[in-house]
């Protein structure tokens, strides 16, 4: 693998640089975090880099975990004073990550990723002979969720801690009136949905399936756009707001980045849906207590979200921050001061008559809001 140059970005203001020794990792997280990337101009407040190694996972007392002065606080986590190793990180098993805190509001990443195909050298050798050049479509799967670990979940970290900022799992639109946020579990077309609504004059896309918020404030999380043959179809000239770009998704989803002039920082919500399918259209008002449990349980309903909180959890026994109570206050505000509907969408509904009853009932929202209560 070659060398590839360092990445530099900011998120809402906060400088990050990346870094890895895999040029095709390198070249694809150019493509992930394309809204981002940009010159600094001061310090990266996160400074990340990722190892690739192709192989098994090296013997734990390589890391030298074993010396003074690292204490073993899980089976898998050793600390120390403004300094953590992460073994087997959650569900990505052949992950290590090493964190420091140099400063309170710093934090550097160094990730070494294990690629495997089996759980010895010779089943490994054995898998990757039979898969041929199909193992470049494996290597690319792990692309997206190494990104997420070296860049995105510090960037949240940082706003979490720095800002009260916490992220939800839902797509976010500003509108003239307002912002809409789509919220809810996967599958249901909330990508879909936030890329027709932000076609229309005026309105402006946010992201698509993650912001962080505080309180009715959202702010976006750009990452790709994933749509299927399907979706796509169903958005028609809608999709003119989208540039697409090649990279093998799962499902055969196309990646893509909203344009530059239909994209918005920031929202106040002012209507708060949870799509999903269903046989006919029906919109059905939640109470405040309502929307604020499904919030909080779609959270933990997507990998991403659960990998995230897994994380900011380990580096908590080195710089505590009580998240979760935080987290769950927060939802509770956006609940509370929010409209909040069930959403159901039916097959063959155009996304013009779909998009045109949202719009109107988000202009009759404020008015709705005691029965949403």
């Amino acid at each position: 693998m070659g060398t590839a140059a360092m990445l530099q970005g900011a998120w809402h203001g906060v400088g990050f640089s990346f870094d890895t020794d895999d040029s095709e990792l390198a070249a694809y997280a150019q493509l992930h975090m394309a809204p981002l990337i940009r010159s600094l101009s001061e310090r990266a407040v996160v400074e990340s880099r990722l190892t690739w190694v192709d192989g098994q996972p090296w013997p734990r007392d390589r890391w030298q975990v074993q010396d003074a002065p690292w204490m073993r606080v899980d089976r898998d986590l050793y600390v120390s004073d403004r300094e953590l190793r992460w073994f087997r990180v959650d569900d990505l098993r052949d992950l290590v990550l090493q964190v420091r805190f140099p400063e309170p509001r710093r934090v550097e990443v160094a990730g070494t990723f294990f690629f495997r195909l089996g759980n010895t050298k010779w089943t490994d050798r054995l898998r990757r002979w039979r898969l041929g050049g199909r193992v470049a479509r494996f290597r690319q799967r792990r692309f997206s969720t190494l990104v997420s670990y070296l860049v995105y979940y510090p960037l949240w970290w940082v706003v979490e801690t720095t800002r009260g900022w916490h992220p939800i799992h839902a797509g976010a639109v500003h509108t003239p009136e307002g912002g809409i946020l789509l919220a809810g579990a996967s599958g249901v077309g909330k990508s879909t949905l936030a890329v027709a609504l932000a076609a229309e004059p005026g309105n402006c896309l946010l992201s698509d399936s993650f912001v962080v918020h505080t309180g009715t404030t959202a702010f976006s999380v750009p990452e790709p756009i994933l749509l299927d043959e399907s979706a796509r179809a169903w958005l028609g000239t809608r999709l003119q707001i989208v540039a697409g770009f090649r990279h093998p998704y799962v499902l055969d989803r196309v990646g893509h980045h909203v344009i530059t002039e239909k994209s918005a920082a920031m929202t106040e919500v002012r209507l708060l849906l949870f799509p999903q399918r269903g046989p006919r259209w029906d919109c059905v008002p939640m109470s405040a207590e309502q929307a604020w449990r499904r919030l909080s349980a779609a959270n933990l309903m997507v990998n991403d979200l659960r990998r995230y909180f897994a994380l900011a959890a380990a580096w908590e026994q080195v710089s505590p921050q009580g998240f979760v109570l935080s987290r769950e206050q927060n939802l509770r505000v956006l609940a509370e001061a929010t409209p909040s509907y069930v959403l159901q969408v039916p097959p063959g509904m155009s996304s013009e008559e779909v998009v045109g009853r949202i719009m109107t009932l988000l202009q009759r929202a404020p008015q709705q809001q005691s029965i949403a209560r």
